[in-house]
């Protein structure tokens, strides 16, 4: 495990913060209440239960909830509100993290 691994979020947070300010900027706390579950199209809250979005008032679907989340964060940082029309990306790769085999792993399964 990295050592970054190992850091809380929080004081990860902080760090960054403090590099941010060294350079004039400033970090944004955004709230993510309400955000995976307001439509981006119309803009309508409703209570979601999977993993893909869906609008109980325009019917919208079909895009990951996280992503729709991820859209309302950015959205509540921008214009201090939620709005409707809301551009989503068109395709989204979720990438995993690899897993290594331990050193000298492939030494002993040659070895057997």
């Amino acid at each position: 495990m990295t050592l970054t691994g190992q850091w809380s979020f929080g004081r990860l947070r902080d760090l960054l913060e403090y590099k941010l300010k060294r350079h004039g900027i400033s970090l944004e706390r955004i709230g993510e209440r309400d955000t995976s579950g307001t439509c981006p199209k119309c803009g309508h809250y409703t209570r979601q239960s999977g993993r893909i979005f869906r609008c109980g008032n325009c019917g919208f679907s079909g895009v990951h909830r996280d992503v729709v989340g991820a859209s309302g964060i950015l959205d509540l940082a921008v214009n201090g509100r939620f709005t409707e029309g809301r551009i989503l990306p068109g395709k989204v790769i979720y990438l995993r993290p690899a897993v290594l085999a331990p050193e000298g792993a492939n030494k002993e399964a040659k070895a057997a």
